[in-house]
């Protein structure tokens, strides 16, 4: 994969995740961490799909509807791709560390 499609890829995976867990910690509230961890990791990158997928909803119209539709398949090969390597427990158990430590915890 091409390192720059990397770069944007890993972003919107962190700021996917990071939707993802505070999204959980309202539904979840009080309840355990491994339940909101579960949670977050239920169908996970099909999750990250439909966020691309609604990112790219967004029609600029400074850029050509067929270089949106090119870059929307662009990132969706991508994000198949990481897929298979990207370790889900890894991202979330950092970004969970992140909220503990922004909040005190």
């Amino acid at each position: 994969m091409d390192k720059q499609l990397q770069v944007i890829l890993i972003g919107m995976l962190v700021d996917f995740t990071r939707k993802e867990v505070l999204e959980k910690e309202i539904v979840f509230g009080a309840k355990k961490g491994i339940e909101k961890l579960e949670a977050v990791k239920n169908n996970f990158f099909g999750k990250f799909k439909d966020f691309i997928k609604k990112v790219q909803e967004i029609n600029n119209p400074y850029i050509p509807d067929d270089i949106e539709k090119f870059t929307e398949d662009l990132l969706l090969k991508g994000a198949e791709t990481l897929e298979k390597t990207v370790n889900v427990d890894e991202i979330i158990h950092k970004i969970l560390g992140e909220e503990k430590r922004a909040i005190g915890i």
